[in-house]
């Protein structure tokens, strides 16, 4: 069987994709990118912008299979969900997975989906499952790992072991406490560690418990979502500078003109250099 894999709007490579090649290449299925006659068509989007998609007319021979958070609610089978990821269908040089599914939370900055989709938090995959060896860096995709403290403990005991570099989805902000400080002061990141406030409240005890353990504001970046509400956006954005801490702001795709300037304007690093009435007074 010929297998072709199409991945509409990713930056990132695409993790679903990944394990269904894997999974398809186990059955002795040739998979591509670019395959122009294919018998079977994945296609796949986290971008709601997507659905409707339709390649029927492309492929008119071909069974075509759709999945993603952006175009439906299908979750792939077990047997495909904990195999390794054919990493090399993307050239992908680390390795990603989730630890836990669902969150403990129910977000409404940005309606999330999540809790719709997945439930509550529960283990999905030890990082070993995911994790290919020759790989220095591991991403980890959950939505909030430290809403299972045990398990998170548990996996960053096999990234200390095996000395490795780890890129994360983002940390829940209100769940650090002494021991989870401690523990993300002893990882390597490959970059900042990263949060998010999308709704302004007081992370002052938090920050001072990653400072204690030698976490400095610097090292962290908080995203912040908006759509229309900018003065709330800039109230979050002066609290976290003024915490020492690096912004970077995630307009909604119907963001307001303003917000997505302000966006420009921040996650430019602007800022650093000029007032937002003087840069916004320009446009």
């Amino acid at each position: 069987m010929k297998v072709k894999l199409i991945p509409l709007g990713c930056k990132i490579a695409n993790l679903a994709l990944m394990k269904i090649s894997a999974w398809h290449k186990s059955l002795g299925d040739t998979v591509s990118l670019d395959e122009p006659d294919p018998d079977k068509v994945y296609v796949s989007s986290p971008f709601s912008k997507f659905k409707g998609t339709d390649y029927t007319h492309i492929f008119p021979d071909a069974q075509i299979e759709y999945g993603g958070y952006g175009l439906n609610n299908r979750m792939l089978p077990s047997n495909i969900e904990h195999i390794m990821p054919d990493y090399l269908i993307f050239d992908c040089e680390h390795s990603m997975g989730y630890t836990t599914r669902g969150c403990i939370r129910t977000c409404q900055k940005p309606p999330c989906i999540v809790p719709q989709m997945e439930g509550r938090i529960y283990r999905n995959s030890p990082i070993e499952e995911f994790h290919n060896t020759e790989h220095k860096t591991v991403e980890l995709l959950d939505n909030n790992i430290l809403a299972d403290k045990e398990w998170f403990f548990k996996n960053t005991d096999y990234i200390l072991e095996n000395k490795l570099v780890l890129k994360e989805h983002g940390f829940d902000i209100r769940l650090i406490d002494d021991e989870i400080a401690e523990r993300i002061s002893l990882l390597k990141f490959e970059k900042q560690i990263h949060f998010a406030l999308d709704t302004l409240f007081d992370i002052s005890a938090e920050l001072k418990l990653l400072k204690i353990h030698g976490i400095k504001p610097y090292r962290l970046m908080f995203y912040l979502y908006e759509k229309d509400d900018f003065t709330d956006l800039y109230q979050r954005f002066e609290y976290i500078i003024q915490s020492g801490c690096d912004p970077f702001i995630m307009p909604d795709q119907k963001a307001t003109r303003v917000v997505k300037q302000f966006a420009r304007y921040v996650n430019k690093r602007i800022y650093k250099v000029c007032l937002w009435k003087d840069y916004h007074r320009g446009k």
